[in-house]
Formats: C-alpha cells, sequence, structure tokens
C-alpha cells in the first residue's frame, strides 16, 4: 500500500470515527438525566476518550504510551455503542410511523433513554469483557492434509501469524502460547509474518527472546516477516532478534528441511523475488511449503503448483462487523482452500493489532498433520 494510499485510509477512517463520535455524543447527551455535574463529567469524559486514541501517539514518554490501550477499548466501544444507538433510533423511527412501543414507554420517554444508555453500556461492557477472554484463549484449528505424491512420514506442524509482539502482547501472554504450542508437540513450527508490532527494540529482545528461545520442534522454528515487521525505528532487526531465539527468518530463502520438504518464505514488500526466482531449481518430487503473509495473490502457487500455502495477515477483521468486509477483501480472507494441485490455509492470526479484543473471530493456533 503506498503512502498516498495509507494517508487516505486511515483519513477516512478518522472521518467515519469522527461522524460516529458526533453522532454518539448528541445521542448520549439527549439521554441524561438533567443534572449538571453529570452533564459537564460526561462532556469532559466524552471528549477525552475520543481525542485520546490519535493524541498519545503524538506525546513523547512512556506514560503517555500507556494509555494507547484506553484510546484502543474507546475506539471498538464507540462502534458498539454507535450500533445499538442506530438500531435504536430505527425503532424511533418506526415508532413514529406505526406506533410500537408500549405505553409506559410512550408515556415516561425521558427516563425510558436515560434507561437504554445504561443498558448501552452494560451490553458493551459484556461484550468487550468476552471478546478480550476469547483473545486470551486461542483456539487450536486442526488440518489433516495430503500432499500430491506419497509423504515419506507423516509431518506435524504447527502454524501462527501475527504475534503482534510489543505493544499489547508481552512477556505473559507470550509465555502462555509458547506454552501452548509446545504441548502441541510439532515437529516444526511456523510463523506466518507479522512477528511483531512496530519492530523490535532493545527491551523486547532483552524481554521475549528467552521464551521464543523455548519453542520446541525438533525440525525447527522457521517465521516470514509481515508487514509490521518493517514498521517503527528498529534498533534491533527482526531477523537478528529472532535469530538469537533460534528461529531461521526467511526472507525470499527457501530451506530444504530433512531431504523431506521445501519450506519457502518470500519477503513482505515491493522488492521481493518473483516467485518463479524463489522457487527455481527445487527438486519436483519433494513437496514446498510456501509462507507468504498476505493472501491476496493466491494464483501465483496454484500457478508454480506449490502444494501449501500458509498466510495470515487478515486477522478476518478482529471484530464484528468489520470481518464481513474483510471477508469481501480476501479470496480467503480465513480456513482452508484447496485449488487443483495447491492447498492454502489463512490463520486468523494468533495475536492481534490495537483494540485486544477477538468479537465475531478467533485467536488461533493452527495444527496441520500431514500424512
Amino acid at each position: 500500500m503506498s503512502r498516498m494510499h495509507l494517508l487516505g485510509f486511515f483519513g477516512t477512517i478518522f472521518l467515519l470515527f469522527s461522524l460516529l463520535s458526533i453522532y454518539l455524543f448528541v445521542r448520549g447527551w439527549q439521554a441524561l438525566p438533567d443534572i449538571r455535574s453529570l452533564r459537564i463529567a460526561y462532556l469532559l469524559g466524552f471528549v477525552s476518550l475520543t481525542l485520546l486514541p490519535w493524541l498519545v501517539r503524538t506525546i513523547p514518554g512512556a506514560w503517555a504510551q500507556s494509555f494507547i490501550p484506553i484510546g484502543y477499548i474507546w475506539i471498538v466501544a464507540a462502534l458498539y455503542l454507535g450500533i445499538i444507538a442506530g438500531l435504536c433510533d430505527i425503532l424511533r423511527l418506526i415508532h413514529l410511523a406505526a406506533p410500537i412501543y408500549p405505553r409506559w414507554v410512550a408515556e415516561h420517554y425521558r427516563e425510558f433513554k436515560s434507561i437504554l444508555l445504561l443498558s448501552s453500556l452494560v451490553i458493551t461492557g459484556l461484550l468487550l469483557l468476552c471478546g478480550h477472554v476469547r483473545f486470551r484463549s486461542p483456539e487450536v484449528t486442526r488440518y489433516e492434509l495430503q500432499w500430491n505424491q506419497p509423504a515419506q512420514k507423516p509431518i506435524h506442524i504447527v502454524a501462527v501469524s501475527d504475534l503482534h509482539l510489543g505493544e499489547t502482547v508481552g512477556a505473559g501472554i507470550l509465555k502462555q502460547w509458547v506454552q501452548k504450542i509446545n504441548t502441541l508437540k510439532p515437529d516444526i513450527i511456523l510463523m506466518a509474518g507479522d512477528i511483531t508490532d512496530r519492530g523490535a527494540n532493545d527491551a523486547m529482545v532483552r524481554e521475549l527472546t528467552p521464551l521464543l528461545a523455548q519453542l520446541n520442534a525438533p525440525m525447527g522454528v522457521y517465521a516470514i516477516p509481515g508487514n509490521h515487521d518493517h514498521y517503527g525505528r528498529q534498533r534491533v532487526p527482526v531477523g537478528e532478534f529472532l535469530g538469537r531465539a533460534g528461529i531461521r527468518y526467511l526472507q525470499d530463502e527457501v530451506v530444504r528441511v530433512d531431504s523431506l520438504l521445501y519450506i519457502a518464505g518470500r519477503e513482505d514488500n515491493r522488492r521481493r523475488k518473483s516467485l518463479d526466482s524463489l522457487l527455481c531449481g527445487l527438486q519436483p518430487e519433494l513437496p514446498v511449503i510456501l509462507l507468504d503473509h498476505r493472501p491476496d495473490k493466491l494464483d501465483e502457487a496454484w500457478t508454480k503448483q506449490v502444494d501449501l500455502q500458509i498466510s495470515g495477515h487478515t486477522h478476518r477483521g478482529q471484530i464484528w462487523p468489520v470481518s464481513l468486509i474483510v471477508d469481501r477483501m480476501y479470496p480467503l480472507s480465513h480456513g482452508y482452500l484447496r485449488r487443483d494441485q495447491t492447498q492454502y490455509i489463512v490463520s486468523s492470526g494468533l495475536g492481534l493489532w490495537g483494540p485486544p479484543f477477538r468479537i465475531g473471530t478467533i485467536s488461533e493456533i493452527i495444527s496441520i498433520t500431514i500424512r
């Protein structure tokens, strides 16, 4: 995505969030009891929360960065409060055309609006709580696949993507993930990009390297870059960070594993090699697993008769209803697809970007048994 496209994308998001905030503020103001102190607190609180996601990144210092999660939480809360308020307004318009409210509601509408406001806050809070629990409880999605030619022996692969180590995901969460992955006893561990959230810094390397080094797979642990691995000011290159943990970082590279298969890892930028040049000269009798962070050009793997492509990137939208949009953006936003000789698996991601919630999607670890 070019710089201009990025500016246009985030500009559109900012505009939509601004309109949503204005709508929510007006509807909340109308629902409040006419108590001066309460209205002043509402005004100050609402404005602070609305500006917080955009201001904290411009303020230097660690103390400001600690407010980033609050801003993320408010963005998601505002989305669901807006949906609830919109549904209530639709019902109100229907009532104006053909009365549907019970008599008590019609006669005590101001009190009813206050009840709706409180109910909206409770419902949204429960959604966020469930979404956070869902994020902290990753599911294992299991696949049993067959190569196009008979496998020399069964292989158990565990694949993850989009860990986003750094801003939201720290040592506590990573430790749980490592334990869960090792419990599956994989032969190979694959990481399909976005290992970090905004690159690697010295503190991350010191804290997280010992945990990543505990990943146990006798045939190796392999990773590729994603778009987020190129963001931020990296004091420590991501490849060096992972290398210290014994993880092989593939940037337009192919490795042969125990004379059983190839793992091809693609770079995630415009300067990457073509798939033709990356796969040139491989022994045709050995299957190829392609790690490609973004699942937006599936035809390439099919044309080159790749046996299995594993991707991530989409998070499947992370929260509903964004997931509905993402499902239409990609030919495969999540799950499994087979096209002739080529099989595809797209992970919804183990970690996440921004708001620490999974609503309508899952954090997942993929377990693949190949026979």
